[in-house]
């Protein structure tokens, strides 16, 4: 192989690379932000369901919630919600999270 071609191998690797890399940085925000929300909606004690979530969630972000959202939304709400039930059985007294 010439060394032209081995360089544009290297280039459309290091541009796969890059764009892989700001496909998972932006999936790291999401992750963030999907946090951000959960929080939120815990602390106002919203009532919430698979149903409505993405309308609960619609007051406090702009992130459109479908699919993967919701399920990852419902995770870490009911994380949240068992964490402060083990801390009441132990007696402990349950925090917020800012």
């Amino acid at each position: 192989m010439s060394s032209f071609l081995k360089r544009g191998e290297r280039q459309m690797k290091l541009k796969v690379r890059k764009e892989v890399k700001s496909r998972i940085k932006r999936v790291y925000d999401i992750m963030e932000e999907l946090d951000d929300v959960a929080n939120m909606i815990y602390n106002a004690g919203d009532e919430y369901n698979e149903e409505n979530i993405a309308e609960v969630a619609g007051k406090y972000t702009d992130l459109k919630i479908e699919g993967l959202e919701t399920l990852m939304l419902l995770g870490k709400l009911k994380t949240k919600q068992d964490h402060e039930d083990k801390l009441k059985e132990s007696g402990a007294e349950p925090t917020t999270t800012d």
